[in-house]
């Protein structure tokens, strides 16, 4: 019982198009700031490089540390995307996550966003079910009613407006540019032919 996966499942009929939702909704840093997840940062246990762009993280949540490795996202723009996680920290060992958004026939997105999770124990499965139950399936509804309030009224900027960027930012494109213009002359030299 203990290891029996939960799953949830909410599904939102929203205004905007999944092309408006995207910036938003994607946005994963934003979301988890929004649903009121505390700040992630990189696992103390390690700094190894892991394979295939994966990392190890963490937070607390109400005084308890919650580590995990996390692969990378599968991002499909603006359609889907989704995360798995593998915990050594917690009160889950196993979360996967999916988001996918819909156009309507009629205009506007369905937005389904899947959830399952393994608990550790029958403990942590009962707190994590009443952690989703009772805070975050409202947490979650609530920001997608306002990304989607802001999809449907923000204002497409016009070709002719311009982005001003502060003398940092010029200077830091200015180096990744040339970076990036070193890189391509070195590859350059290392071709080779069958």
């Amino acid at each position: 019982m203990s290891n029996r996966e939960l799953h949830y499942h909410w599904e939102y009929d929203l205004k905007a198009s999944p092309e408006k939702l995207w910036p938003f909704v994607a946005d994963t840093n934003r979301f988890n700031r929004d649903t009121g997840v505390p700040s992630v940062e990189p696992a103390r246990t390690t700094r190894e490089r892991l394979r295939n762009a994966r990392r190890r993280l963490r937070l607390s949540m109400y005084g308890m540390a919650v580590e995990w490795e996390e692969q990378p996202f599968e991002w499909v723009r603006p359609a889907r995307f989704g995360v798995a996680r593998t915990y050594s920290k917690g009160p889950i060992t196993e979360l996967r996550a999916l988001v996918e958004l819909t156009p309507r026939a009629a205009g506007g997105t369905k937005l389904s966003y899947d959830f399952r999770a393994k608990p550790r124990s029958l403990v942590g499965g009962f707190l994590f079910s009443l952690q989703v139950k009772f805070s975050s399936s409202r947490r979650f509804a609530r920001a997608f009613k306002k990304y989607d309030e802001i999809a449907s009224t923000e204002v497409e900027p016009s070709p002719e407006a311009v982005v001003e960027m502060d003398s940092a930012a010029q200077s830091r494109l200015q180096v990744i540019g040339e970076k990036l213009l070193a890189r391509r002359r070195g590859c350059r030299g290392r071709r080779t032919t069958d």
